[in-house]
């Protein structure tokens, strides 16, 4: 991103908060005393969850049900929101039917996960995850692998036309993965050299591994591509068949110069009208950014633009970041200060990054922290009719001693429930651990 605040955003987003850590450590101050009116609130409106069985999930009531869009949100790196995720899912899935999981991944990933839900083929899962381990992502992780493994199980569970259908809004990542399923297209359409020059030129990158210097002229090429579709729609339409609309969408996420919210929101305004969502109970999980219903520093998240649009689900949208506290971070070796990283490996297990810490801290988290015991989950609703929370931006804006991208601001006369209405506070979680190898080669 070019911007400085997306780029900002989108470090907070994928939780990448760590040069910082560890430097002016002396100076950190504990977070002012709480408010006795918010803890009189909070002890009415919190529930424990345990993460390793079915849950009542009391505090969801008629009308948490009745909305539309549910998206649940974390700080990457940590074990415990992969558990909440899948059991989230499960539980909407129950109640009102949710069976449209909207993820922070590609169309190709989402693709071949779809296929591992339904064919259990864990060839699949294993690319996918070896590709963000590779690629030094926080989504690379045994915790992530280990939750799909358990929809699949629960997805064995469901009837036809019931099961799990995955939906990858991101931009494009993992381009030799996106360039396999355009020739997979290709081969299920029965498609003969010498019908299309753009489709037949496809052919000087196959051999050629796209996470290397050759990225920039497979999305160049792919712009020429996206063009050279919108003109000849029919041409295509009749080579793909049924396949058009995958091909088209894949070879488009790759031409965007979009930003990436920006991509996000278009992608899923194009998933709307082509599998008919308007009347769908759907579900995500994303980096705690995305999910926030308004302004962030003057920057906008995909759920803002949701929620400013003219989609009839704008104002059925329920969002539920995850606030992790005295617990371990999977963070990237290499983007430590020396003396914070564990020598030798890929991936350090860090437990000086949380949203209590004192890297940056979460206004009004002391408050809820009393009634989080040791390695608990607890879920908070916020938005009751008497909630404080109507006021002021607790929970929402944060601040760094050390570094001004942490330092999150609210709207002018917004309020926390403007951003999100209910939330889980995690305390003692265990790191994402790496999905391969962490040793250093």
């Amino acid at each position: 991103m070019k911007k400085i605040i997306q780029k900002a955003a989108s470090i907070v987003a994928n939780h990448l908060h760590v040069c910082i850590i560890l430097m002016g450590c002396f100076s950190y101050q504990p977070v002012a005393g709480q408010d006795t009116s918010r803890a009189a609130y909070l002890q009415l409106n919190h529930e424990k969850i345990n993460t390793e069985t079915a849950n009542a999930f009391n505090l969801f009531d008629a009308d948490f049900y009745n909305n539309q869009l549910f998206l649940l949100s974390e700080s990457h790196g940590y074990d415990k929101p992969h558990q909440i995720d899948a059991l989230l899912f499960q539980q909407l899935n129950k109640k009102n039917g949710t069976r449209h999981y909207l993820a922070e991944i590609d169309f190709a990933q989402a693709w071949y996960i779809n296929r591992y839900l339904n064919t259990g083929d864990e060839g699949l899962l294993k690319a996918i995850y070896q590709y963000w381990f590779d690629e030094r992502m926080q989504w690379g992780c045994k915790a992530g692998f280990e939750k799909w493994k358990s929809l699949y199980t629960y997805n064995k569970t469901l009837p036809n036309g019931k099961k799990i259908i995955v939906l990858g809004l991101d931009n494009a990542q993992d381009l030799n993965m996106n360039k396999q399923l355009i020739n997979e297209l290709l081969a299920q359409a029965n498609y003969k050299k010498g019908k299309n020059t753009m489709i037949d030129s496809l052919v000087v990158f196959e051999s050629i591994n796209l996470k290397k210097d050759s990225t920039k002229s497979f999305k160049k090429f792919c712009r020429r591509w996206a063009a050279n579709i919108a003109e000849k729609e029919t041409t295509y339409k009749k080579i793909l068949g049924k396949n058009y609309f995958a091909f088209q969408y894949i070879i488009n996420n790759i031409a965007s110069r979009n930003g990436r919210e920006q991509q996000i929101f278009q992608n899923f305004n194009t998933y709307y009208k082509e599998y008919n969502l308007a009347d769908k109970k759907m579900y995500g999980f994303w980096g705690r950014f995305h999910a926030m219903q308004d302004s962030i520093n003057s920057d906008v998240p995909f759920a803002a633009m949701l929620k400013k649009s003219e989609l009839p689900l704008k104002n059925k949208i329920i969002s539920m970041p995850v606030f992790c506290v005295e617990s371990s971070s999977m963070l990237p070796t290499a983007y430590l200060p020396p003396m914070a990283q564990q020598k030798g490996t890929i991936f350090s297990k860090v437990s000086m990054v949380n949203d209590d810490s004192f890297v940056y801290t979460v206004n009004g988290i002391k408050t809820f922290r009393q009634y989080v015991a040791k390695n608990e989950v607890v879920l908070f609703k916020l938005n009751n009719s008497n909630s404080p929370y109507q006021k002021g931006l607790d929970m929402v804006a944060s601040s760094s001693q050390f570094d001004k991208a942490f330092n999150w601001a609210g709207g002018k006369n917004l309020a926390t429930t403007n951003y999100f209405q209910y939330a889980f506070v995690v305390s003692h979680s265990d790191w994402a651990a790496p999905y391969g190898d962490n040793t250093a080669k």
